[in-house]
Order: structure tokens, then C-alpha cells, then sequence
């Protein structure tokens, strides 16, 4: 997942990192996401975007988007990118539409 990011990002002022960890806004958590795509000159956290992949038996539904959408807010992501192979259902992709791309 991190090389394709990689590959998207690479002649961008982005860095991509793997298994990042990332202390929560709101939780005072630590928080795990598969791949982050941060500004690499300062702090711009309106540029950060996380990479979560899911290998459900089923495709992802308004709940999980949700969820993620929570994951993003905590993380100070200004965008989120869902990745499952089996997809989503339709409501899931109608509340996803103006902030998580859904590959």
C-alpha cells in the first residue's frame, strides 16, 4: 500500500510513511493508520491525508465510513483514502463522496 502511495505522491512536497502512529487531536490517543501522506515542510496538517485498508468479507457500509471519518477528524487528516476489495454499499459510497476517496 505505501509503494503505490509512494508512487502517486513522489514528485509532490508530500512524505509517505508505513504503519504510522499518530497521537490523536481529540483522544490524547496513539493512533494507527496503514499509510500517511504528510506535508513535508512544516506542519501544514490541511495537507494530511491517511491511507486505511480493509480486507472485510463484505463490502463497507455507512458505519464504516463513519468511522473512518472519526479516524480522520482524531488525525487531523484533511482527506482519508478507504481501500476494500469488496467494495462498498451504496450508502456507504453517497457519505463518502465529499471527503474519503474510495478505492
Amino acid at each position: 500500500m505505501a509503494s503505490l502511495c509512494s508512487e502517486e505522491y513522489k514528485d509532490q512536497d508530500f512524505i509517505v510513511i508505513p504503519n504510522a502512529k499518530i497521537e490523536g487531536r481529540h483522544s490524547e490517543a496513539s493512533r494507527q493508520v496503514d499509510v500517511l501522506i504528510d506535508y513535508r515542510f512544516n506542519h501544514d496538517k490541511e495537507r494530511r491525508i491517511i491511507v486505511d485498508a480493509k480486507r472485510y468479507n463484505r463490502p463497507l457500509n455507512v458505519k464504516d465510513i463513519e468511522s473512518f471519518h472519526g479516524m480522520m477528524e482524531d488525525c487531523s487528516a484533511s482527506t482519508g483514502i478507504l481501500v476494500c476489495p469488496k467494495g462498498y454499499t451504496n450508502a456507504a459510497k453517497k457519505r463518502a463522496r465529499n471527503y474519503i476517496r474510495l478505492k
